[in-house]
């Protein structure tokens, strides 16, 4: 009895020791990556009564310095010799496109509509859409509008691989299931450095992609209280709480987007 009283604090102490360990193994993943897990976990798909709309506007100033074009340097018989940088695209109003509005952690709520297919194609040695938002569930087209070879990779977080496609024929498709939420960067690695394009990828359905007058809509969102979060880019990020009400369309605008 003696010798096992002497080692269970032993044992327990290891276990302490290694949970330890792993804690800090984990902790330069961040709360982005523990809210992302948290979040998958959450998620129910259910009928909504009563669901609200929840529309707004993205805005923001202009940069101090305009961007270069990109110099193009491989294909520009196909390319063209400078390609426009389309990390802000700003209305005179100060209306952003393709900014990324989504609801925070929503647990429950309408159905991903998995029969979608999303369109990402090269075309003219750039990506179009050049900021696309989808579900995990849902499939995307990847595809070759070009004579020439294009090589289309995705990284999650800047790091992980989720696809990486070749696509030497024009016209050629290739589909891709997104599985996991998150923000990826997608690049061409056949020598076609300035083509940048981003994907969000959500395991809920309540995102929306601003146009081009810096619009969004997202529909058939439960009442409750939310955050909201706006995305762009190069400007960064805003978040706003936002009570929608049975059947009302509460409208919201960012302005104040900061990295």
């Amino acid at each position: 009895m003696s010798v096992r009283a002497r080692r269970r604090p032993r044992a327990i102490s290891l276990s302490l020791a290694a949970v330890a360990g792993v804690s800090l193994l984990l902790l330069p993943l961040g709360a982005p990556l523990l809210a992302e897990l948290e979040e998958r976990q959450a998620y129910v798909e259910t009928a909504v009564i009563g669901g609200g709309v929840l529309a707004g506007v993205v805005t923001g100033a202009a940069p101090a310095t305009p961007p270069n074009d990109a110099i193009v340097n491989r294909d520009q018989s196909i390319c063209g010799e400078r390609k426009p940088q389309e990390a802000i695209i700003r209305a005179d109003d100060g209306a952003i496109k393709n900014a990324v509005v989504y609801i925070q952690g929503i647990a429950a709520g309408k159905a991903i509509d998995r029969s979608v297919t999303l369109k990402f194609d090269n075309h003219a040695c750039g990506f179009i859409p050049h900021v696309l938002a989808i579900a995990i569930g849902q499939r995307l087209e990847i595809t070759n509008s070009d004579p020439v070879l294009h090589n289309t990779h995705a990284y999650l977080d800047g790091t992980q691989t989720i696809f990486n496609v070749a696509l030497p024929v024009q016209n050629q498709r290739i589909p891709k299931t997104i599985r996991k939420p998150g923000l990826m960067r997608v690049q061409c690695d056949a020598g076609h450095g300035w083509m940048l394009a981003w994907i969000y990828a959500f395991d809920h359905p309540y995102f929306a992609v601003t146009d081009g007058k810096g619009s969004f809509r997202i529909d058939q969102v439960p009442p409750g209280t939310y955050k909201v979060t706006a995305w762009q880019e190069e400007l960064g990020t805003e978040t706003q709480e936002v009570t929608i009400a049975a059947g009302q369309a509460p409208s919201i605008t960012f302005e104040h987007l900061s990295k």
